[in-house]
């Protein structure tokens, strides 16, 4: 699925594209954001994505602790693990997030 990939992997077979669609779908029909977060850890728990199915799941989410929450989640299950970082650095407003996520999962950025 990844051609180009030679990093880190987090996790075996990422979801196909037309699961990872049908979840988008119904994820987006949660309207508050708890059921949306909720929804996403019992659908994702066995679940494998690709750190761009990431950052389009966070898109989702309107708060930065909710995105923040999932993130911290969603990392052990993120297949190209070491394109995680450089996926959701959009998707947050704040440096201090990222700086958490990179803490707590000791992510150290290669030179």
């Amino acid at each position: 699925q990844l051609v180009n990939y030679n990093g880190k992997i987090g996790c075996p077979w990422p979801m196909k594209d037309d699961e990872f669609v049908n979840f988008k779908i119904n994820l987006q029909s949660k309207r508050l954001e708890d059921d949306k977060l909720n929804y996403c850890k019992e659908y994702l728990t066995n679940q494998c994505l690709i750190a761009k199915q990431v950052a389009d799941v966070l898109m989702v989410f309107e708060y930065e602790e909710t995105k923040l929450d999932f993130a911290k989640f969603i990392y052990s299950r993120t297949f190209d693990i070491d394109n995680f970082i450089t996926e959701i650095r959009p998707r947050f407003k704040f440096e201090n997030s990222l700086d958490q996520i990179k803490q707590e999962f000791k992510i150290i950025k290669k030179k």
